[in-house]
């Protein structure tokens, strides 16, 4: 079957006209799309929901996560695809740098010039 796409002019006077007319040439075939309103406790809980999902299953703090979640328009589907596929590549495109670990101190911290000092010294 050859897909039929009328040309409609967007305009005040089209109304439904238009519409039913485009879904006559389409065989009367309509797509609905669901909405939904959300409360803002309810976004953040799905939030948090996504989060802790990509965080185990990349294998990465939640702050990693969300940023790159963010980076990924929230989506696990591509952030999963993209982050397999590259890891470094999807963590640098959202900003999220190794974290190298610090060498143990030996003392204590300097309050006055930050420096660390041998607990002897100080």
């Amino acid at each position: 079957a050859e897909a039929v796409s009328p040309e409609v002019e967007e305009s005040p006077e089209n109304g439904l006209e238009d519409l039913d007319e485009w879904l006559d040439l389409r065989g009367g075939q309509c797509i609905s799309l669901a909405a939904q309103v959300l409360t803002i406790a309810e976004v953040a809980s799905r939030q948090v929901d996504v989060v802790n999902e990509a965080a185990e299953l990349l294998e990465v703090s939640s702050d990693d996560a969300m940023m790159l979640l963010r980076s990924a328009a929230w989506s696990l589907d591509s952030l999963s695809e993209a982050y397999f596929a590259n890891p470094e590549k999807a963590r640098l495109a959202a900003g999220v740098v190794e974290q190298v670990p610090s060498a143990p101190s030996s003392g204590q911290l300097c309050l006055i010039c930050f420096a660390e000092a041998p607990i002897a010294l100080l």
